[in-house]
């Protein structure tokens, strides 16, 4: 790799660049350190347009320069997966061949040790449900069962644990049958307490209903009392009442009569003003008429002195008369 001193000759068709000895070796360092030295050994003009298309031109080198050993390592990568992914293959292979040789040689010993740890755990839990005990409010049904199933456990070929089973019946069964006698106890116990609660129970009911029904009987003869007391007070109150409206009805009645007669007193005087006042406007509006016409009279009277000087008696009375009447326009009587 000596030789790959600049950008052109790593760009260079005939360049033979070997993965195996690029990567992992420390040539790549060798590589890019020379890459380096070489780029940095330029003189770049960039006020001359030589200059500037000079950096571009060494710009585009170094970008194609990382592409170029960049798709190499790629490369050897895939390369190299290839490789690993068939020595997995080969590995898996390995593994499963020899586990099953594995299973197929040891198959009848695990078998067998299977059915003995199965047949240990067997006795192991028979031994178990001999010696647990079971909860201590159990029902003597329950009891009685779980003895049952303890005796059809003692016909079990019990094997190498014969000993330890006859220790566990010889414990477990007198301890089972005294809770039994005791269960039994208890539930006639229970019973009997039962009955005796119950009967209890039934004789403070029916005495509670015998206590009731005298309270009862007592309250309905006291409401029976009250209500006749109520009633006879209901009939002396309508008495009241009957009596009280039959003297508000007189009184009414009297009022009535009284008012009718007031009224009829009062029509007739008003009756009598009315004729009276009426009279007395007639007269007054016949004095007034009466009075009118004489103020009339006089004043026609001087009015006609005054025309007689310039006309005669007959001409005088027409024109007052038509004056008076309106029939002569902006000429008015001032009476």
């Amino acid at each position: 790799m000596n030789q790959l001193v600049s950008i052109d000759s790593i760009l260079e068709p005939t360049t033979a660049l070997a993965p195996a000895t690029l990567f992992g070796s420390g040539q790549v360092e060798t590589i890019l350190a020379a890459i380096e030295k070489y780029v940095r050994a330029e003189v770049f003009d960039i006020a001359t347009a030589e200059g500037r298309e000079r950096i571009k031109s060494v710009a585009y080198k170094i970008a194609r320069s990382k592409t170029t050993l960049d798709e190499i390592g790629k490369e050897h990568v895939a390369e190299i997966k290839k490789q690993s992914a068939a020595i997995d293959a080969e590995r898996r292979t390995i593994r499963e061949r020899l586990d099953a040789l594995k299973d197929e040689v040891r198959g009848p010993l695990t078998a067998w040790e299977e059915a003995e740890a199965n047949r240990i755990s067997g006795h192991e839990a028979a031994l178990v449900t001999i010696l647990s005990e079971m909860h201590a409010m159990a029902t003597p049904r329950q009891l009685r069962e779980h003895k049952a199933d303890l005796e059809e456990l003692a016909g079990r070929d019990w094997q190498e644990f014969g000993d330890r089973a006859v220790a566990a019946f010889n414990e477990a069964m007198p301890k089972l049958v005294a809770r039994i006698e005791a269960a039994e106890q208890r539930e006639r116990d229970q019973a009997e307490l039962e009955a005796l609660r119950k009967e209890k129970a039934e004789r403070e009911a029916r005495d509670e209903r015998e206590r009731n029904q005298r309270i009862a009987d007592e309250l309905r003869a006291t409401q029976a009392r009250i209500e006749a007391e109520r009633e006879r007070e209901r009939a002396e109150q309508r008495e009241r009442d009957r009596q009280a409206a039959e003297e508000r009805a007189k009184k009414q009645a009297e009022e009535a009569a009284a008012r009718a007669i007031e009224q009829e007193r009062q029509r007739v005087a008003a009756e009598e003003a009315r004729k009276a006042a009426e009279k007395a406007a007639q007269e007054a509006a016949e004095r007034k008429r009466q009075e009118n016409k004489r103020h009339r009279e006089r004043v026609h009277a001087r009015i006609k002195a005054a025309l007689l000087l310039e006309m005669g008696d007959a001409e005088a009375d027409r024109l007052i008369r038509a004056i008076a009447s309106g029939d002569i326009p902006h000429v008015s009587i001032n009476y």
